[in-house]
């Protein structure tokens, strides 16, 4: 039995050692063959909608074809416009696009005629945790479906605000950290990436960024609403979104909001934290706090700052231009460049895209509303129903006869 079970673990660490090896070759094969712009363009990530027609889409075409594009993030569509606009995309790619969306429920939350599970209020009132994997992995399977590579989800709040409270896990931060988890990791085996975030709020400038009222220093962090990110970061999450994080930091320059704090960015996160995942910037936050309306002046300060993916960019060409010009003149930022390239190429291939595959369009409405998907989410449910009308200690939300909202205390 010994030597059956040392030749089992020596068989594991060859096959984990080859498939990192592989991993590795592939990434540098690809980021060879990039030039300083191509390398640039692998930073951006763009909004699409699979509704777009005519010359828009010839637009969007020659967009991703021309400029070698890294993502996508799709907004809005359908199934069947949607893999056909995909397909297309991916066609005219060089290297396969990332494809985004945010499903922290299902596809339904984006995208019409298609499937919705239970929302993550729900995730907390499950005895069996388990069936947070289970939930995770049904979400997932959909996305692979149509060509989903990245699931912004889960958000991570351990802070309810106004909004919609179904889609916060709980307001005690343990709980929101397990259950977070357990859906990353979800996400993780059927080859989802998942992003962390925090939801976006309603304030009262309507600017959530210099609204932000709790100030910390870098000594602080675990205290601002962070635990659960701090949890997600330690069990391998890939990535992290920073915009609409619900703090700034204090630092010599004065209060800079957490999401556009080269600090907290560069310096907390992927230093004193040690992630090694992709962090994800909004172009839009660094455009409303710096004013920049020069084209591709927000964009470099966003990587500046050590966003790796830079979300909804503006002008493509400006932005490559103002990036790489800087570059010339900053070894630092090369070195930046090129890691973050590496870590953008890595979860391309993590996702699949070393041996893409175009989404298969054959009766894909009816794949996606398939029988074992409609009993997945009945038994889910069922495991929820069953909480409440047992009006169990641990249900996470109070409701009072007036329907309002009173805590989300587990």
């Amino acid at each position: 039995m010994k030597k059956v079970f040392s030749f089992l673990l020596l068989s594991l660490s060859f096959h984990a050692s080859h498939s990192q090896d592989a991993r590795s070759r592939w990434v540098d094969s690809v980021f060879n063959t990039l030039d300083r712009n191509k390398k640039v363009a692998q930073l951006f990530m763009i909004q699409v909608s699979s509704y777009v027609q005519g010359e828009e889409k010839a637009d969007l075409t020659k967009l991703v074809k021309n400029y070698g594009l890294g993502g996508i993030y799709v907004t809005r569509g359908g199934p069947v416009s949607h893999a056909y606009l995909l397909n297309q995309l991916q066609k005219v790619s060089k290297i396969r696009l990332l494809a985004g969306v945010s499903a922290e429920w299902g596809l339904e939350q984006t995208l019409d005629s298609t499937m919705g599970f239970q929302k993550p209020l729900a995730a907390s009132a499950w005895k069996n945790d388990s069936l947070t994997t289970v939930w995770g992995k049904a979400i997932a399977r959909q996305m692979r479906t149509l060509g989903f590579h990245i699931n912004f989800a889960p958000h991570a709040d351990d802070e309810i605000f106004m909004g919609d409270y179904l889609r916060y896990f709980s307001n005690n931060p343990k709980v929101v950290g397990d259950r977070a988890v357990k859906f990353s990791n979800a996400m993780k085996a059927e080859g989802i990436l998942a992003v962390a975030k925090h939801l976006p709020r309603t304030w009262a400038s309507g600017n959530p960024l210099t609204d932000s009222t709790l100030i910390l220093n870098i000594n602080q962090i675990d205290t601002a609403s962070f635990g659960p990110f701090l949890k997600l970061i330690r069990t391998g999450v890939p990535g992290i979104a920073t915009s609409y994080l619900h703090f700034s930091i204090l630092q010599e320059q004065g209060v800079i909001p957490a999401a556009i704090s080269q600090v907290f960015i560069s310096e907390v996160l992927k230093k004193k934290l040690n992630f090694h995942g992709l962090v994800f910037s909004d172009v839009d936050d660094f455009k409303k706090i710096a004013r920049k309306k020069r084209p591709g002046e927000a964009e470099l300060i966003a990587f500046e700052t050590g966003a790796d993916i830079l979300m909804n960019p503006g002008n493509i060409s400006a932005s490559i231009k103002k990036i790489s010009r800087e570059l010339r003149k900053n070894k630092l930022l090369q070195e930046q460049l090129d890691q973050s390239v590496k870590k953008i190429l890595a979860a391309k291939y993590d996702a699949g895209l070393s041996h893409y595959e175009p989404v298969n369009t054959d009766n894909l409405v009816r794949k996606l509303h398939s029988p074992d998907s409609y009993l997945i989410k009945h038994r889910l449910a069922e495991a929820a129903v069953t909480v409440v009308r047992n009006r169990d200690s641990t249900l996470p939300i109070r409701i009072l006869e007036d329907r309002s909202f009173v805590s989300l205390s587990i």
